[in-house]
């Protein structure tokens, strides 16, 4: 019995050998069909190389994990090619099997892991799976962060990634900080003639223009193409991927025949140098399209169109959101040129899309819903208009509120500029159009007076909400930011009033210290509370401020789409409506036919004013307007009628922002206290700066101010009257804070 036992014991190594032997013959056949690209095949042989290595061989084997490795190689392989033919959840799965592998064998500490969760992060940005993309690129930003540090081209990899990420969910502000910090190291560690800056500044800028800051991105866009022009010539992708965002800009600035310009050049760049089946050419095909609509050329825009998504559907996949967007720039045209019914077939699986990958809250969803409601208003579906009104209503502003929430002043101003128009001509448009044709669907005057209560001062409102919110708190620190920034900007605006060669103070670099600043308070003052509950007003809110003899009117104009004239309307609430009623007043062609000479002399502007209003006014007191258009530039409260009695003496008349201000009213200034600045000495050097500027003394603003004093100090006020050299700058702003 030993003697067989010790024969045995001999056998072993043999038999070790021979098992190694053939894990290294299958090893290498795997290794052969991984060069040819081979990878669902070489992954068989893998794994049965590992599960001989497993049984073998020690862990601190240098061949242990030599067969896992390849094996999550060739996941990864598979992963990227079934994200190029768009099957993304086949992709995210094969991903995650290789970076479960990858740390296992190396530990999250190492470069193979942080890079495979890079990828995984990235499949899942593909997929739209943005919440998962966005959590797994803020592991691997602090992964590079703690194993290579902050200066590292890796960490700014992942700064870039998460920028993109931020962007395409709509989360503007982080995109941009992101990208910053991105465009920083990357100039500080490989020049501004490197590829990698030029391809941050590219992003940037495109990040830029996502929230309408044409300009700041011309600028950015500009230097990037210049850099790759300069470096790889006119032929290379990268160069052409910055005319794109050029292209983008300048069409969004009204260039339209740039625009085309630049676009053209990108289609051929990317036909030449990825092929026509590629989905950059067919996205290069697709701004194409938009830019020719834009300018008006709809033949073209739908000639590119097509190409563009049948291309697009087969590169990407009909369920990608790229996808979706060319539909939306198809059902555009189709539309435009009288074919509504494909243009809302179009936009409305362009609208599912959006809704499956991003879901509600995403501002591509958002818009698409107008976009439905606008064709199916041409088409005569007013049903259906009402309904998609009602939900892009609610969808946009909310986009709104929640970017504004996180921006500074400047990224309200240029995001407003993109959505605007839907609260105004928009809804107003739509409110017209069904009070033209038997005005049954009211809800629409609705959302046109609420849309117009929230798009009448909505920046000045928002600025104010943020001052108020500050002001409110007990923390100083916030004060100071807040007024040291109103300094800045006032400084800033004394600077432009100047010749650039007399210029003390570079404008650029106070810009960026005032938008420094300001992203710096947007981000501490979040614990403050939300300054943005104020600013979306619903009707009711004001309504429920109104008396039995109050009127509430909101007067718009727009463009009216079939006549192209500017159409003045009156949306009017009174107490008990169920909804605000729309009158129309006039168009402008009625309007430039009274001269101004005649306005308070005769009763004709009363007549196009107030005359249509008149049912509503009987047993009113008290109106309450917020003019728009032409009539801000009017008294129209002091229009005399047909008896030449003056509107302002038959009703008390109160001139407003917006009605909003009605659903805001409370007690002002409960401790009685008020300044009055007049006659003011402007050539005296007295001011904290030495500089008053060369404005001359306006006799007529020391009576005025004398007799507003005058008028304070009977209603108990205590007032504080400067003029003359007392009444500084220094005095006005040290009155801030003090009631």
């Amino acid at each position: 019995m030993k003697k067989i036992l010790l024969i045995l014991i001999l056998l072993l190594p043999l038999c070790a050998f021979s098992q190694s032997r053939h894990s290294n013959k299958l090893y290498k056949q795997g290794e052969k069909l991984l060069k040819a690209e081979k990878y669902a095949d070489a992954v068989q042989y893998f794994l049965k190389s590992d599960s001989l290595d497993k049984k073998i061989l020690n862990p601190d084997s240098e061949n242990y994990y030599r067969a896992e490795i390849a094996i999550a190689k060739c996941w990864t392989m598979l992963a990227d090619e079934n994200t190029q033919k768009g099957k993304y959840a086949d992709a995210i799965s094969l991903q995650e099997k290789a970076t479960d592998l990858r740390k296992k064998i190396f530990g999250e500490q190492h470069n193979e892991y942080i890079v495979s969760l890079n990828d995984l992060a990235i499949y899942n940005r593909d997929k739209g799976n943005y919440d998962e993309a966005i959590r797994l690129g803020k592991i691997v930003m602090n992964l590079w962060k703690q194993t290579l540090g902050e200066d590292n081209e890796h960490y700014a990899a992942s700064l870039n990634n998460l920028a993109q990420f931020y962007n395409e969910t709509d989360n503007y502000t982080d995109a941009i900080k992101m990208q910053k910090l991105c465009v920083e190291i990357c100039k500080k560690n490989m020049g501004e003639d490197n590829e990698y800056y030029a391809l941050a500044l590219d992003n940037l800028a495109a990040y830029y223009s996502s929230i309408g800051d044409n300009a700041e991105s011309i600028k950015l866009g500009t230097i990037a193409s210049e850099i790759f022009k300069n470096k790889f010539g006119e032929t290379n992708p990268n160069y052409a991927a910055c005319l794109n965002t050029l292209a983008a800009n300048h069409s969004d600035v009204g260039n339209h025949a740039e625009a085309i310009r630049l676009q053209k050049n990108v289609v051929d760049i990317c036909k030449n140098a990825l092929g026509d089946q590629s989905p950059y050419y067919a996205l290069a095909l697709s701004n194409l399209s938009h830019y020719y609509f834009e300018k008006g050329d709809y033949t073209e825009a739908l000639k590119y169109g097509i190409i563009s998504a049948e291309l697009r559907g087969k590169s990407i996949g009909e369920d990608h959101p790229n996808y979706a967007k060319t539909l939306c720039t198809l059902a555009k045209c189709y539309c435009t040129t009288g074919n509504s019914t494909e243009a809302i077939k179009l936009a409305t699986k362009a609208m599912q899309i959006f809704k499956n990958v991003f879901g509600e809250s995403n501002h591509f969803y958002a818009l698409t819903l107008i976009f439905i409601a606008r064709y199916n208003l041409i088409a005569g579906n007013y049903a259906e208009a009402m309904d998609y009104y009602k939900q892009g209503y609610k969808q946009n502003s909310d986009f709104i509120l929640k970017n504004f929430s996180l921006m500074t002043n400047k990224e309200r101003t240029n995001l407003w500029k993109t959505y605007s128009e839907i609260f105004h001509s928009e809804l107003m448009n739509a409110a017209y159009k069904l009070f033209n044709n038997g005005g049954s669907f009211t809800d629409i005057n609705s959302f046109a007076y609420n849309g117009l209560v929230f798009s009448k001062g909505l920046l000045l409102n928002a600025e104010l909400e943020i001052q108020k919110l500050i002001e409110q708190s007990s923390d100083t620190t916030f004060v100071k930011r807040y007024y040291k920034i109103r300094q800045d900007r006032a400084k800033l605006d004394e600077l432009y009033q100047l010749a650039p060669n007399k210029r003390e103070i570079n404008v650029d670099s106070l810009l960026k210290i005032i938008d420094n600043e300001e992203q710096l308070l947007v981000e501490s003052s979040k614990e403050l509370g939300d300054y943005t509950k104020n600013l979306s007003i619903d009707f009711k809110e004001i309504q429920k401020n109104l008396k039995d003899d109050d009127l509430a009117i909101e007067f718009a104009n727009f463009k009216d789409t079939a006549s192209k004239q500017q159409i003045y309307v009156a949306l009017v609430l009174k107490k008990g409506m169920k909804s605000p009623e729309l009158v129309k007043l006039f168009e402008s062609d009625d309007f430039y036919d009274i001269p101004s000479s005649e306005y308070y002399k005769t009763q004709k502007l009363y007549n196009l004013v107030w005359k249509p209003l008149q049912k509503y006014l009987d047993g009113v007191q008290n109106v309450y307007f917020s003019p728009a258009g032409q009539l801000h530039t009017i008294g129209i409260e002091y229009l005399p009628d047909e008896s030449g009695k003056i509107f302002a003496e038959k009703f008390n008349a109160y001139r407003l922002s917006s009605t909003r201000e009605l659903a805001l009213m409370k007690e002002i200034n409960p401790n009685k206290k008020a300044a009055t600045y007049g006659g003011i000495k402007y050539g005296e050097d007295n001011d904290s700066n030495g500089k008053r500027g060369v404005v001359t003394y306006l006799k007529g603003s020391k009576i005025e101010s004398d007799t507003v004093a005058k008028l304070l100090r009977s209603a108990d006020y205590e007032v504080f009257a400067l003029s003359d050299t007392i009444a500084t700058e220094e005095s006005f702003k040290n009155l801030s804070g003090k009631n």
